[in-house]
């Protein structure tokens, strides 16, 4: 009987163990990086900047953000898009979003840079159809990552010390149907949302 009792234990033990470390695999799994760069930010000259966020496409089917390409892959793979200068866009059924020549079935990532031009706290909301996740100073702003219908993002908030242009990535994807994406923000002093302004957005070459 006791062999028993402790047999018993142990193989608890074991499962524990065994849960932890599954839960432990699939937070890091689930979780999508920003692409590093070695630049510091934030950038104070605009001289070498180009309006828009650069954009890439992959053209396959998602449920969620994390299916999309991670990390490096982001840049190695899919194929590249003409600079897109806002993001404040509603489609259709049929519409060609963001210049990808595709209704559905289809994932973006646009990446660049945006002007903070003063000190404080920022916020910023996506409304979109379907899943995203956004990147502001390397670090996840805010995520609505599933397939769901339009709708409003959690809000994110950022806290500049120094104004300037700070790095920016958003990972989107449209399964089929309609599509949205619109980027708000609420800046120091602000009592409402709006949207980022095409001059507030850029790229190096």
């Amino acid at each position: 009987m006791k062999y028993i009792v402790k047999s018993s234990r142990l193989s608890l033990s074991l499962i524990l163990v065994f849960v932890v470390l599954s839960v432990g695999c699939s937070k890091n799994s689930y979780y999508i990086q920003p692409v590093e760069s070695s630049v510091t930010y934030p950038l104070t000259e605009s001289k070498e900047l180009n309006p828009g966020l650069k954009v890439r496409y992959y053209d396959k089917k998602y449920k969620h953000v994390t299916d999309m390409p991670k990390g490096k892959a982001l840049e190695q793979l899919g194929r590249p898009g003409k600079p897109v200068l806002s993001l404040n866009n509603v489609y259709g059924k049929t519409s060609n979003i963001f210049g990808s020549g595709k209704s559905r079935l289809i994932g973006f990532w646009f990446s660049g840079l945006i002007h903070l031009e003063q000190p404080g706290i920022y916020y910023f909301q996506a409304l979109s159809n379907d899943g995203i996740r956004c990147f502001l100073n390397r670090e996840m702003l805010f995520e609505d990552p599933a397939k769901h219908s339009s709708r409003l993002s959690p809000v994110g908030s950022l806290n500049v010390e120094q104004p300037g242009w700070y790095p920016l990535q958003i990972i989107y994807f449209q399964r089929k149907g309609t599509a949205a994406l619109k980027f708000y923000w609420k800046q120091p002093g602000q009592s409402s949302f709006s949207i980022v302004p095409s001059y507030a957005l850029a790229h190096k070459s």
